[in-house]
């Protein structure tokens, strides 16, 4: 889940004569290589105050910004100087460009061609070009646009420039103590019939030595995380633990991420076996190749976002193999509070409350910033791949006859499908905690939310506060998704407490052990 701005409108499409207007993207990249994947052209209005050509415009579904407008369609085949068209035909939010209202707008074409762009954003591989400044004043358009450039992809250790100092200056220091792994998974490779491999980031402590034993700590990333992405969480927990704000421990960082989004270490008809090969491979695979002690009290979880589900949901599934979990933010773990949705009312609809009021999905500074509605559309135009939605989709929806998940909900009018509700209810954590509680959960739950969090995540988690003695539940007022962890000037200093409950945790196992 992404970063917010302001709210778009959905804009009804408008029928226009056939070739009345479209957008002609052609493949100017100096390359035999015959490319496929989703084309998209993203179209952002020129600020009054903008006069520096930008070199990219992008959408995130869950933060539009106000003026902006996207269409895609999937092409094959384009090789060079090769041409493909868009027009009233393809797929469009809120609207195709040429429909927006007058004004200037910036334009600019790009081939996804991993499918991930819903996921990743621009990765390895994708073509693109210059953007152009296009003038739409209610007539007709021929547009066109070039593709004449290759996206590098995102290496490990490179960050956002925007990045603070104090992290970049760690990234020495955090290599150095940080392995990669890579084994091959045996039941997920079964699944599909092809090698799949578990691959991550293991983080030794400062010092680490050998001959002893230390805690580990598994630690699952927020959706967009994936092996390259991740070595910004493996920077910031060593530099967490270099400067004693964390104890030594070993932490361990797995990619998760699949073509249809995250799997979610979950067991799955659409993605595999991944709850068994967290625990029955994952697991053996680190503790037979690092100093970790094995003991379950031992072995912690933690993660954000949609890390905060997957921990939870481990740690639930799994009460004697780990020691606790410190879910923060976490992706929705009651289904009755789906993003505002409640999956299971006898009338559900993602798209309006019963009396007809649209559902928000995002909200920044006390308004809403995108609406469930606009989160689907964008997603369908992307390509109904590796979106947020979608990724739900594939770990939580039974399979359809086509062999894709099955959609919870008619993206046309957002009427939910009771079947896939049905199904979905195996993976809601707080209706299993109601209908399974288990003492040897006691004292193992911490789940951290914001009151203010940005996806309305919060809804879900006052839901499991509510089953009396289930879970530690602490809804921080004035935070969101984004600043969890602050405490007064420090973005970064709700570690600590983690880390302190932690240890606490581990010494409190070992006095009752004695």
């Amino acid at each position: 889940m992404l970063k917010s701005h302001c709210l778009v409108a959905l804009t009804a499409f408008i029928a226009l004569p056939a070739f009345a207007a479209d957008i002609q993207v052609r493949n100017e990249v100096s390359s035999d290589q015959v490319m496929s994947g989703r084309l998209l052209v993203i179209a952002r209005r020129v600020a009054p105050s903008e006069s520096t050509l930008p070199t990219q415009i992008d959408i995130e579904s869950f933060s539009p910004e106000d003026g902006l407008a996207v269409m895609g369609r999937d092409v094959d085949g384009m090789q060079r100087g090769a041409t493909r068209r868009l027009d009233d035909e393809d797929a469009a939010w809120p609207t195709s460009p040429w429909k927006l209202p007058a004004g200037d707008y910036w334009m600019q074409a790009l081939l996804d061609t991993r499918r991930d762009y819903g996921h990743f954003g621009r990765g390895g591989g994708d073509l693109t070009g210059p953007v152009r400044r296009i003038h739409v004043d209610g007539r007709p358009l021929n547009i066109e646009l070039t593709l004449d450039r290759v996206w590098p992809a995102v290496q490990p250790w490179v960050f956002d420039p925007r990045t603070a100092r104090f992290i970049v200056d760690a990234i020495p220091h955090a290599r150095a103590n940080a392995r990669p792994y890579v084994f091959n998974s045996s039941s997920v490779s079964a699944f599909f019939g092809r090698p799949v491999d578990q691959r991550g980031w293991v983080l030794l402590p400062p010092g680490y030595d050998a001959r002893k034993k230390y805690p580990t700590v598994y630690s699952l990333s927020t959706y967009s995380g994936d092996l390259a992405r991740r070595s910004f969480d493996v920077t910031l927990i060593d530099l967490l633990m270099a400067r004693g704000d964390l104890p030594a421990m070993v932490w361990v960082f797995p990619d998760y991420s699949v073509p249809g989004g995250t799997h979610e270490f979950v067991d799955s008809v659409n993605n595999g076996p991944w709850d068994h090969a967290f625990v029955d491979e994952l697991i053996p695979w680190i503790e037979g190749h690092y100093a970790v002690d094995t003991s379950p009290c031992k072995r912690l979880l933690t993660g954000h976002s949609s890390g905060g589900w997957s921990s939870l949901w481990l740690q639930v599934h799994h009460p004697e193999t780990f020691g606790g979990t410190w879910s923060t933010g976490p992706d929705p773990i009651d289904f009755h509070s789906f993003l505002n949705v409640d999956i299971y009312a006898d009338v559900a609809n993602a798209y309006r409350f019963a009396d007809g009021t649209p559902i928000p999905a995002a909200r920044a500074r006390g308004k809403v910033v995108a609406r469930f509605e606009d989160v689907a559309r964008i997603e369908r135009v992307l390509g109904g791949s590796g979106g947020q939605l979608t990724s739900f989709e594939w770990t939580y929806s039974p399979r359809g006859d086509d062999g894709r998940p099955m959609p919870l909900f008619d993206d046309r009018t957002g009427a939910v499908d009771k079947a896939v509700a049905s199904a979905w209810a195996s993976y809601d954590i707080v209706a299993y905690l109601r209908a399974h509680p288990d003492p040897r959960l006691r004292g193992k739950l911490h789940v951290i939310v914001g009151a203010e969090d940005n996806y309305y995540l919060d809804g879900a988690v006052r839901r499991l506060a509510e089953l009396p003695d289930a879970a530690d539940v602490r809804i921080l007022p004035g935070r969101t998704h984004n600043n969890l962890y602050q405490i007064g000037d420090d973005p970064l200093g709700f570690f600590r407490t983690i880390g302190h409950e932690m240890s606490e945790t581990i010494r409190n196992h070992q006095g009752l052990q004695k």
